[in-house]
């Protein structure tokens, strides 16, 4: 039996990636979503409607028979004119809508007075929602995490700019924790988002990873993402809380927030705390203080 899809949105570079390279590797199956393995670069390949670069969205039913009942891992992906074929599974790929992010304006002091009014209450939001969520030991509450505020957090937010620019520094975090992507890569997914953001009002370098540091030290899946989200190749939730930040909208901050957190079981949360936490670093280094403490106290008091 064939299963046949239509691609109604395609990311701008996973439209780059299938036309450049025509073979692919079905790399992890899930039952509504499943990643395409291109050599150097990853494809999500996904029914629900998360729209990033590297994304295709297919229209779907959600009767439909799961993608993990379909497909096998290290199946192969061949990809023509107008179609995707892995097996028994057809992707049409003519005519999809393309999607490109919006291009963030530069954050600037206006912007910064702003993000600071959104702080306490998507701190606190997030704090709120961690509980609700059953888990066994959060990432703030091990070891490598406090290592990581002691050695990289504190440091940069007292203006030792250099210390975030250490790949070395990373590997305290990388593929610590549970889950698809663990924990600490979530984390710092976010972290480096935000100090990347600001970089041009920090007057710093962007924070660079290198791909093989990323592949040696954590699942490819998280090696990919931390890789295109350094570069800012992100998802449309996150575009929408950064934009939010920068324009002060808390209520839609507070919303995006909550889509973030959306995201697998507690990825969109720890995501979510590293943006947080690379927010309070910005504010701290520009010479506001107090906001890496706040952050210590939720995580002192929780439980």
């Amino acid at each position: 039996m064939e299963y046949n899809y239509t691609a109604y949105s395609i990311g701008w570079l996973a439209d780059k990636v299938i036309k450049k390279r025509k073979r692919a590797i079905v790399q992890y199956i899930f039952e509504n979503t499943f990643y395409l393995n291109y050599g150097n670069d990853m494809v999500v390949v996904t029914r629900k409607n998360y729209p990033s670069p590297i994304s295709i969205i297919l229209s779907s039913d959600k009767q439909e028979k799961p993608f993990n009942k379909i497909l096998r891992i290290g199946g192969k992906a061949y990809t023509s004119k107008n179609t995707i074929k892995i097996s028994n599974l057809v992707i049409n790929i003519e005519n999809p809508e393309i999607y490109k992010p919006r291009n963030l304006p530069d954050p600037d002091i206006e912007s910064l007075k702003a993000a600071v009014k959104i702080f306490d209450k998507s701190l606190k939001t997030i704090f709120i929602l961690y509980s609700c969520v059953p888990m066994k030991i959060p990432l703030f509450k091990t070891l490598e995490f406090k290592k990581f505020i002691d050695e990289v957090v504190y440091p940069f937010s007292r203006r030792q700019a250099d210390v975030i620019l250490d790949p070395e520094k990373y590997r305290i975090l990388l593929g610590v924790g549970e889950g698809f992507t663990p924990s600490g890569d979530d984390f710092l997914l976010g972290f480096i988002v935000t100090i990347n953001s600001f970089n041009k009002l920090l007057s710093t370098r962007k924070i660079r990873l290198d791909e093989e540091l990323l592949l040696n030290s954590t699942a490819w899946v998280s090696a990919m993402y931390l890789k295109y989200m350094q570069l800012g190749i992100y998802d449309g939730r996150i575009e929408s809380f950064l934009s939010a930040l920068m324009e002060g909208d808390e209520n839609m901050a507070i919303d995006t927030l909550i889509n973030i957190v959306e995201r697998g079981h507690i990825s969109g949360l720890d995501i979510s705390l590293g943006l947080i936490t690379g927010l309070a670093c910005v504010l701290e280094y520009l010479g506001d203080r107090g906001f890496i403490s706040k952050i210590m106290r939720y995580i002192e008091n929780f439980y």
